[in-house]
């Protein structure tokens, strides 16, 4: 499924996004994480000058800021909380597209007899820093499932393993 591909590796981008600290190096690191989740596809490598060629799916302003990163300028604070912002807004898009994906996958396997954890999967947690901020916000005893305040919905039993309750 190629939702399940990007998301997959636009969470990898959006983690390291988040955790990068407010250095030159975390300032290179926040733009290339940032271009890679608007464009997974992209060829620019980290360190490497983007150029409209290989980050086709990146808007120039994006590219130039990477640029002047590269070449020794630093993201003033305001730029920095902008990007991870943006990005925030962007993985909830995509984790809500992937939740969809992964509802219809489960109910095909359980269709057919299947563990749905065999097929699916268990959604991780996006960043450790957002774990600790997660909470239980509905449940639904018959299904199994509960949704989690990130707008997540998964199992009971994948609640638990993340520490989570819920009356």
């Amino acid at each position: 499924m190629p939702e399940v591909k990007a998301y997959k590796t636009v969470t990898q981008f959006y983690n390291r996004l988040k955790n990068t600290p407010d250095t030159a190096a975390g300032d290179l690191t926040t733009i290339f994480s940032y271009m890679k989740i608007l464009d997974p596809e992209s060829v620019v490598r980290e360190g490497e000058q983007a150029s409209a060629q290989n980050t086709a799916g990146v808007p120039d302003q994006i590219r130039n800021a990477y640029n002047k990163v590269l070449s020794g300028n630093r993201l003033n604070p305001k730029q920095r909380s902008d990007f991870k912002a943006a990005a925030d807004k962007i993985i909830n898009g995509n984790r809500e597209i992937y939740s969809q994906r992964a509802a219809e996958y489960e109910g095909y396997a359980r269709d057919y007899g299947f563990n749905p954890k065999n097929i699916v999967g268990v959604q991780e947690p996006i960043s450790s820093n957002n774990q600790k901020s997660l909470s239980v916000t509905g449940k639904d005893s018959k299904s199994g499932k509960v949704q989690l305040s990130d707008g997540r919905v998964i199992t009971m039993d994948d609640a638990k393993k993340l520490g989570l309750s819920w009356q």
